[in-house]
């Protein structure tokens, strides 16, 4: 079937060589013939004088020498695929002219930093090409943004689109040749491997692109910065993948920036940074961006943003005594040098709801806390859960905040969502949603004023002793007044499952730090940085785990692990030697071997998760132990190389039942022993 769908794609290019080079088109066609037997089947069913009557339509519409009726072809085709693979029973040539009719070749009103890119799925047995959907930019495509088209995204997955699993030859095949080869729409057209960004490359995904003078996949790696100095294959690639983060903006204003000293201290051999990731702005550069994000007027200021400024990353806070508009970067920030020196934000501080989650329980059950507890606050969330149906302020609140609606507009034009029948649909929708996420995910929701997600920064006036940090939230009622926490606390970084993940500290009120809020403040002191004790954690962007709710607060502490740190290493520090230059063949191998062999945490992390139930120590025990050193060796496989060797004999045959594995072996996990099955049993119950 796919032969005879390549003869008729090439049959009609053939006929009309005047757009055999027109990226779009090809890869429209490209997406029809994804469709596969269902297309070519129902389009061979129709009379031979319906058939014929689509081909002719199509040519005759290619033939015009009109780069807009080319783009409406297009456009069309993309509909007709997105409209088919939704119904297979509909008649092809009845909806292809039914949709050019009416299709707009206008581009659709997107947020200023999305385009419309190319995306491709790669699985076992087949290539599917899917029509262009929107995907936030990167600096990458700001700079090339007359070459857009030329860019598409590739992703690998099972059959079911479920995450890749290399369970055959032929699906390794299939990566090692996309890497090294590209992906094939035509005899002149070929998409090749460009770069991937960290979160791109742990979700199995690469950027692809096609080269036309004088752009080409050489010239863009060399635009990105001086890469060349890097002394492994892995920083090459993870360095080179800056660069392709998805990011709101670039500042157009010219900043000053400056370099200043680390926070840091030696032990033996071990080098902790305790401002790993983390510098300062100006009030000034604090409103520009803000001005660009938000507008004139912003009801909310964040106070702290994730950046990427050419070869540098991480956070910057603002600091109140700095005038200007400078920006302050430290070494652990600067990744490689650049000449491009515009601020691109990718995240931001701000007030943020926080859930509990599997991991963390099993860690705090085995820190003492009892099971009631936990039951205790899931009743709770799943009241709150069910009042949105029928109280109008809360009902506008989730409906607001999970599908980023404006409600405001409602409530003064007297409509309730509670009552109002579209809306009430919607709602119910979305309370299933809910309930059934927590059901899945053992995931429930802490009370606004006991719990926060937050972005982490350091103490920048060396005030906090350790065990001590700051934190300052804002009131989530309207207000945006800000309280300052004082007392005990918890603190971890998500994914943690080695029990010393968590770590028990101190809130503590100190004046030169009230300007911070919505952020923890961790200090600038101590034998070692509260980040790293924190599942190996830093200050570039991570989001930590920020809990003084009395019923969950450990009743003992753990010691933490030990992860991943700089090694002083005075022979290759002072090394004068250039650095090794990387062939595309070393940059393939490192970017296969991290898909095909690296990819190991969603293993790691079910197997973690079911000998902590079925083991009388849960995490505590030497076999989760061991398996939380292998999770962190698999996150940093892509700093180091190495990847974790993960035995069949740590693998479990049979599954809890709260994991919900229809197609494994199940046992039904004991109260006194399971760690999650509590709360399964009391949501499947409710549910």
């Amino acid at each position: 079937m796919r032969g005879n769908g390549k003869c008729w794609i090439e049959r009609l290019m053939e006929s009309n060589p005047l757009h055999l080079d027109n990226i779009n088109l090809r890869y429209s066609l490209k997406c029809l013939e994804s469709l596969g037997f269902q297309f070519l089947d129902k389009l061979h069913k129709t009379s031979t004088e319906h058939k014929n009557s689509f081909f002719r339509f199509l040519q005759q519409k290619i033939k015009e020498n009109d780069v807009e009726r080319i783009d409406l072809v297009t456009q069309t085709i993309f509909k007709l695929v997105q409209a088919f693979d939704k119904d297979p029973f509909l008649d092809p040539a009845t909806v292809f002219q039914l949709y050019f009719d009416k299709v707009d070749v206008k581009p659709f009103n997107v947020e200023s930093h999305y385009q419309f890119i190319k995306r491709i799925v790669v699985t076992p047995s087949r290539t599917i090409f899917v029509p262009p959907e929107p995907i936030a930019i990167n600096r990458i495509l700001r700079q090339h943004i007359m070459y857009v088209e030329n860019f598409a995204r590739v992703c690998f997955r099972d059959e079911d689109f479920s995450q890749f699993n290399v369970h055959s030859e032929q699906a390794t095949y299939n990566v090692r040749k996309v890497i090294d080869e590209g992906i094939r729409i035509s005899d002149d057209i070929v998409f090749q491997f460009l770069a991937c960004s960290n979160s791109q490359l742990r979700s199995q995904g690469l950027w692809l692109f096609y080269p036309q003078c004088p752009i080409t996949v050489e010239s863009i790696r060399d635009s990105i910065g001086e890469l060349n100095k890097m002394k492994t294959t892995q920083k090459y690639v993870t360095r080179m993948g800056l660069a392709f983060t998805a990011t709101d903006f670039s500042l157009s204003e010219e900043v000053e920036i400056q370099e200043i000293p680390e926070k840091e201290r030696i032990v033996g051999n071990k080098r902790f940074i305790f401002s790993d990731g983390v510098g300062c702005i100006s009030p000034g550069v604090r409103d520009l961006i803000v001005k660009e994000k938000y507008g004139y007027q912003a009801d909310y200021k964040p106070i702290a943003f994730q950046v990427r400024v050419g070869g540098c990353k991480g956070m910057v806070a603002v600091n109140p005594h700095l005038d200007g508009l400078l920006l302050q970067i430290r070494p652990s920030m600067k990744k490689f040098e650049s000449t491009h020196k515009q601020i691109e934000p990718c995240g931001y501080s701000g007030p943020r709801e926080l859930y509990m989650n599997r991991q963390v329980i099993a860690i705090l059950r085995a820190q003492g806390v009892p099971d009631n507890n936990f039951i205790s606050l899931q009743n709770k969330s799943l009241i709150e859960i069910a009042d949105m149906l029928t109280k109008e302020p809360l009902a506008c609140h989730e409906m607001g905040s999970m599908l980023r609606v404006r409600v405001s507009n409602l409530e003064r034009s007297s409509i309730r969502i509670t009552t109002e029948p579209f809306l009430r649909r919607q709602l119910v929708s979305l309370y299933k949603f809910k309930v059934r996420d927590a059901l899945n995910k053992t995931r429930f929701r802490i009370d606004i004023d006991k719990g926060r997600q937050m972005k982490g920064i350091m103490d920048e006036t060396n005030t906090l002793n350790y065990g001590e940090v700051f934190v300052q939230y804002t009131e989530l009622n309207g207000t945006n007044l800000k309280r300052i926490l004082i007392g005990d606390l918890f603190v971890t970084k998500n994914p943690c499952l080695h029990p010393g993940d968590l770590k028990r500290v101190r809130a503590v009120d100190v004046p030169e730090l009230r300007h911070l809020y919505d952020v923890v403040v961790f200090p600038s002191k101590g034998q070692r940085p509260i980040p790293n004790e924190l599942s190996g954690s830093d200050l570039d962007g991570d989001e930590y785990f920020v809990c003084w709710e009395q019923m969950l607060m450990p009743k003992k502490d753990c010691e933490a692990a030990e992860y991943y740190v700089e090694k002083l290493d005075p022979i290759k520090d002072s090394s004068t030697e250039p650095p090794p230059e990387f062939a595309d063949a070393q940059i393939n191998d490192f970017v296969f071997n991290y898909i095909t062999k690296g990819s190991k945490l969603g293993q790691i992390s079910n197997a973690h998760a079911i000998w902590a139930d079925r083991l009388e120590k849960g995490v505590l025990s030497k076999q989760c132990v061991s398996l939380a050193e292998k999770h962190s060796d698999a996150v940093d496989f892509i700093k180091t190389g190495i990847a974790p060797v993960f035995d069949f004999s740590e693998r479990s045959l049979i599954y809890p039942d709260w994991m919900m594995k229809p197609d494994k072996a199940a046992y039904s996990s004991k109260l006194q022993q399971g760690r999650c099955s509590i709360l399964y049993r009391v949501w499947s119950t409710r549910s």
